[in-house]
């Protein structure tokens, strides 16, 4: 589900499977990806996602259940990264359970490797603190 953020330039998108139908514009508005589960049909538009972005300097949250961290940084490891040297595109990805938030940043600088072990986060109630997508 793709969701526009009235008067703002941004978007958010629920589970990202087939993105098939938005156009490259819409997908550069993305500023958060909420994950429900990694079933295919719910994360395999992942890669469009990262395709339409990898050219832009910006950071994309992609928030998920336990595990989102070693799948989204699979996906990343699974492609050559040689080419992009320079500040760019970012992944945050925050892992959800009931007991904590774990983070994970994602750098093209970087070659998508992360820079050391994921990192606790504060546990708050709501994952998007955002006044204007309440």
């Amino acid at each position: 589900m793709f969701v526009d953020v009235v008067g703002e330039r941004r978007s958010l998108l629920l589970d990202c499977g087939d993105l098939g139908t938005l156009e490259p514009a819409e997908l550069l508005r993305v500023t958060d990806c909420f994950v429900s589960h990694a079933h295919l049909d719910h994360f395999y538009g992942f890669d469009r996602l990262l395709r339409t972005n990898i050219g832009t300097v910006r950071r994309i949250r992609v928030y998920g259940p336990e595990g989102i961290i070693d799948r989204v940084g699979g996906r990343l490891s699974g492609y050559h990264w040689n080419l992009y040297d320079e500040p760019g595109l970012e992944f945050e990805v925050i892992e959800v359970s009931a007991e904590r938030f774990l983070g994970q940043t994602f750098q093209v600088r970087d070659q998508f490797r992360p820079a050391g072990p994921p990192v606790e986060l504060r546990w708050r109630r709501r994952l998007l603190d955002d006044d204007a997508v309440a």
